[in-house]
């Protein structure tokens, strides 16, 4: 998922302005982020469309420092962001397995019959692990 420039501007104001001689915009050092954390991938697996993978996890690493994240998280107009998210899962058909807790204001719906299998993953994995003596010598 990418943000074009639209979306961006509603988010710009929690970002730091940029000074100096800077080779990427904000904008795309964002979408770079957003690939890494919606594909899992490590940063030096970054497609070279994005720019030098190293410029762009400096970026986000001072973020991180500064608060910059955490501040988009509880920023209102992020709150478009999140809408955008929430349209994605539901027009690629993921829908939540685990229950919000009891306390939220605000819960989702979530697949109670999924929830309910889940438990057999569970106890298989436990098994798994109890034959790890088994498959390591140990």
């Amino acid at each position: 998922m990418q943000l074009n420039d639209n979306q961006y501007q509603k988010i710009a104001d929690c970002f730091p302005r940029q000074r100096g001689n800077v080779s990427m915009d904000n904008l795309s050092v964002l979408n770079a982020f957003l690939y890494v954390t919606e594909n899992g991938c490590k940063w030096r697996r970054l497609p070279s469309h994005f720019g030098n993978w190293h410029t762009i996890y400096t970026r986000v690493s001072r973020w991180t420092k500064a608060g910059v994240l955490a501040l988009l998280e509880f920023s209102q107009s992020f709150n478009s962001y999140r809408y955008l998210l929430s349209r994605y899962f539901i027009q690629h058909r993921f829908i939540p397995v685990v229950p919000p807790k009891k306390n939220r204001l605000a819960p989702w719906k979530y697949d109670k019959e999924l929830y309910k299998r889940r438990n057999e993953v569970d106890r298989l994995f436990r098994r798994l692990k109890g034959f790890r003596r088994i498959f390591t010598r140990y």
